[in-house]
């Protein structure tokens, strides 16, 4: 983890993620409530499924309570969601591009399939190193005569075999490429 110092020495990296718990934390505090502030859900329960422990729980809802997004309510652990939590919760996830008072940007990023590829969410500085194995064309060639004898018709397979060489391959005028599935 590079080091930039933040308030009282503490790494800007940890600072933000424990901005990101915090908001984890009060987004759950919502969906949990359904945005009503007459619910009153239990802090330690919903750290609990979070995966914080006790301290961080205490620690995260202590600020939230200092910034009015919360009060706590009872003894062992009843919080409720205030008016001004769910206006900041609405809006963080309204306008996910904006940050919020006490928020930064949501970020939500649906994937529904990625294979052989990678995603980076990190700051300017960050660095992230990858290393692909692009089969051969020897193994791709094998593929192919393994799947035309389980379904017969191999034109789907070749035409997505020819894509994915041609993608793969630096070398787009390659002739033992161009020659291995005619």
């Amino acid at each position: 983890m590079s080091w930039t110092p933040g308030a009282r020495g503490i790494p800007m990296a940890e600072i933000q993620e424990l901005k990101k718990k915090r908001f984890d934390f009060l987004k759950k505090v919502y969906e949990v409530t359904g945005g009503d502030e007459n619910v009153w859900p239990d802090m330690w329960e919903i750290g609990s499924e979070l995966g914080y422990d006790r301290e961080l729980t205490e620690k995260i809802a202590q600020y939230l309570d200092g910034e009015w997004l919360i009060e706590f309510k009872a003894i062992g652990g009843g919080i409720k969601i205030t008016h001004r939590g769910i206006v900041e919760m609405e809006a963080a996830l309204e306008n996910p591009d904006r940050r919020t008072d006490h928020f930064p940007p949501v970020n939500v990023m649906y994937v529904g399939q990625m294979i052989g590829s990678q995603v980076q969410q990190a700051g300017s500085g960050a660095v992230q190193k990858t290393e692909l194995r692009l089969a051969s064309l020897e193994e791709v060639s094998a593929l192919v005569e393994l799947l035309k004898g389980e379904s017969g018709d191999t034109t789907p397979i070749l035409e997505a075999a020819r894509f994915e060489i041609s993608v793969m391959s630096p070398d787009h005028n390659n002739e033992r490429k161009r020659d291995l599935f005619r």
